[in-house]
């Protein structure tokens, strides 16, 4: 389990299992979120081609009679250049978070420093999945559509909007009574 920290948006840290999905004192959880905009072997891939054009232009220049000292200096830019994107990929802040609880939807989508808050009665919202290839979660509500759910998975969209859904059918049959 991780915690979450939304500062700035009202809400506390909550408690985030691996799926995304958590439960509240109050309510629901859903966080949709990605560790970073490549996925782990895009990310060492990439690393390894730039390691290997780094140490082979060097190791070239070495063996053409160049001073051997050009082998460290490679290695501490490969390493530098690691530790920056792996800063970048921690400091990013990038998600979707939904959350049901004490009679609203509240909507967090969270873009680097802008984060929008959307408090929505869940009476009257309506959660689908979209259309097209890879299509996103839809939240309608009063005439807008607040589109979520892109640095996930699809088949992580498609359970959070069952889960959601279903959440939102038990609120209602409660609230017709």
């Amino acid at each position: 389990m991780e915690q979450t920290d939304t500062t700035g948006t009202g809400i506390d840290s909550k408690t985030e299992h691996a799926a995304g999905i958590g439960e509240h004192a109050d309510g629901q959880v859903w966080m949709l979120k990605r560790q970073s905009s490549a996925t782990n072997s895009q990310f060492v891939f990439a690393f390894g081609i730039v390691m290997g054009i780094i140490f082979g232009t060097s190791g070239l220049y070495v063996l053409t009679g160049g001073p051997w000292q050009v082998l460290p200096a490679a290695l501490i830019e490969v390493l530098v250049f690691g530790g920056l994107c792996w800063l970048y990929a921690k400091r990013e802040r990038r998600y979707d978070c939904l959350e049901l609880s004490n009679g609203t939807l509240v909507v967090l989508q969270a873009n680097h420093r802008r984060v929008e808050r959307h408090d929505l009665n869940p009476l009257w919202a309506q959660v689908d999945l979209g259309n097209g290839r890879n299509p996103l979660i839809e939240i309608r509500y009063a005439g807008a559509t607040l589109s979520v759910g892109a640095r996930v998975p699809l088949d992580q969209r498609r359970r959070v909007v069952d889960e959601l859904n279903r959440e939102l059918a038990t609120l209602r049959r409660r609230g017709a009574r």
